[in-house]
């Protein structure tokens, strides 16, 4: 009786651990379909040891959502755009486009995102200069990583004008070593107020653990999808740590950090003779005020506690103390939303394809006027 009693136990024991390994299989199977169909980091970047992450050189693939379906393409150096020579001819005027997704523009078709629309333009104006516009956008960049793309490739091109698009999201992310996609360089400043680069080579996730921590990385998108969802950082930070009022200390600190950037820059740019304009834009919310409510109760707070408008005018002062230009769209985006234009997709955020075609057409009018100066 001992002995049945024994076996039962085993079969039961065996049912269970047989259960698991099927839910294990059945999970491991939805990560791996998740994987093909995820979002625009899973399917587009890989691991870059000073950047976090880059796009893949001559990728090529799908975006699909609820509002679009885009086909991106990535050129061979892993932009966006036709490939450009490093070498400048002369009589060419080059602009060199820095930013994240906004600027990446992966939520429209590769002949419809702003600089596309900037290039046809430049293209069409008057006069005998030849235009050339590099599209350096990348999704999740914040400053930081845009400075280390100038430093490390973007200066190659010798542009006449940098441009560095502005996103509400990356005072935060200047201040932090990890975002949704991965880890992240990161800033600081020592005792003297002078900026240092934290770390000088990014360690990816795959890295960071056992032996077995990193073979179930590499066979595993079970596993690598739950590491992923525990490095990410707090969202609500994210979304409103800018706005708050009052700023909190760590966000104090993360603008002290992001004025320091944006005058590294300008010093990188000047050193080879480029220009540099800071273009602001902000989020959806700051322009639609239904857009504005729902924000506010999704994170249960009352208006009077967040700010859309804070980081507008913190940049601006961020770029007086350097000299740097500064072109904010939030009125210009603002005067579209009073005529009834919808310039940004609801849920995504991102601008949509008019949206894209106004930025285009004021960005090309802000080259224009530079060119001349």
């Amino acid at each position: 009786m001992a002995s049945e009693s024994r076996l039962r136990r085993w079969f039961k024991l065996a049912a269970v651990f047989g259960s698991l390994c099927f839910a294990l299989l059945v999970a491991e199977g939805g990560a791996r379909l998740f994987e093909k169909r995820g979002g625009h980091s899973r399917l587009f970047t890989e691991f870059d040891p000073l950047l976090g992450w880059r796009k893949i050189p001559g990728k090529s693939g799908v975006m699909k959502t609820g509002e679009y379906e885009v086909t991106e393409s990535i050129n061979a150096r892993g932009l966006r755009g036709p490939v450009v020579p490093h070498e400048k001819p002369d009589g060419e005027y080059r602009v060199l486009v820095l930013g994240d997704s906004f600027v990446e523009g992966y939520t429209v078709e590769d002949d419809q995102h702003s600089t596309a629309v900037m290039m046809r333009l430049l293209d069409a104006a008057p006069g005998e200069t030849r235009f050339e516009v590099i599209n350096a956008g990348t999704g999740g960049y914040s400053t930081d990583q845009e400075l280390l793309f100038f430093t490390s490739e973007g200066h190659k091109y010798r542009p006449d004008l940098t441009v560095l698009v502005f996103f509400d999201n990356d005072t935060w992310y200047n201040a932090q070593s990890k975002y949704t996609v991965g880890a992240k360089p990161v800033f600081h400043l020592d005792e003297s107020g002078n900026l240092q680069l934290q770390t000088s080579h990014v360690v990816p996730l795959s890295q960071s653990g056992s032996a077995l921590a990193g073979f179930l990385w590499d066979h595993s998108h079970l596993y690598r999808r739950i590491r992923r969802k525990l490095a990410r950082p707090g969202r609500l930070e994210d979304a409103n740590a800018a706005y708050q009022m009052p700023l909190s200390e760590q966000m104090k600190k993360a603008w002290r950090v992001t004025t320091a950037i944006l005058g590294e820059l300008k010093k990188e740019t000047a050193e080879i003779g480029s220009g540099l304009l800071v273009v602001y834009t902000p989020g959806n919310y700051a322009i639609y005020e239904d857009v504005a409510s729902e924000r506010l109760e999704k994170y249960g707070q009352a208006a009077g506690e967040r700010d859309f408008g804070r980081v507008a005018r913190d940049l601006e002062q961020a770029c007086a103390e350097h000299g740097i230009p500064y072109l904010d769209l939030t009125p210009l985006l603002k005067a579209e939303a009073a005529k009834g234009n919808i310039l940004y997709f609801r849920k995504d955020g991102h601008w949509n394809l008019d949206g894209h075609r106004r930025v285009g057409e004021w960005l090309a009018a802000a080259v224009l006027e530079k060119q001349k100066q």
